[in-house]
């Protein structure tokens, strides 16, 4: 995630760099004393920033493309390997204890359905089913989808935790 973050922020800077060079350059080349050696070095330096900042953004942006790729990727890739399974763990450990504590007023199908219908594994299932819904499809959001992800997985832990207590 920080190398995404990285290469925006680069971006960015550069981008900016751009915008003031470029209107810096024109006003040096139309006004600028051409006699100056510092004027004619600050001018030539500009025009090597105007010439090769556009190719350097468009290397930078084609990069954070290829990270937006691989962080979604290694996203959906840790949830699919280590947080689905961490849900399906706690929902078992919060079946189990909504089960004991409901054994004694329910049995059969009413118990069954109490479980079910327990705040913890409503919770449960309910963050199960909001993974589910979690698209990414805009790049510039690939890093806040990491995140949404990775707030999910902490709520699992505390319930996790909340169960174990």
């Amino acid at each position: 995630m920080a190398a995404y973050a990285n290469l925006g922020g680069q971006i960015a800077s550069l981008q900016t760099l751009l915008e003031k060079s470029t209107p810096a350059l024109a006003k040096l080349e139309a006004t600028g004393d051409l006699e100056n050696a510092a004027t004619l070095a600050k001018i030539g330096a500009l025009q090597v920033q105007v010439g090769l900042l556009p190719a350097r953004l468009e290397a930078l942006e084609a990069a954070l493309s290829d990270s937006y790729a691989n962080l979604v990727l290694g996203t959906n890739k840790f949830f699919e390997l280590v947080v689905i399974p961490k849900i399906s763990e706690v929902r078992k450990l919060a079946v189990a204890k909504a089960e004991k504590t409901l054994t004694a007023l329910y049995s059969g199908q009413k118990l069954i359905n109490a479980i079910n219908e327990s705040t913890v594994v409503q919770e449960l299932n309910h963050s199960i089913t909001a993974l589910g819904h979690l698209k990414q499809s805009d790049p510039a959001d690939a890093l806040e989808y990491a995140k949404r992800r990775l707030a999910a997985l902490d709520r699992v832990l505390e319930i996790e935790k909340s169960l174990t207590h």
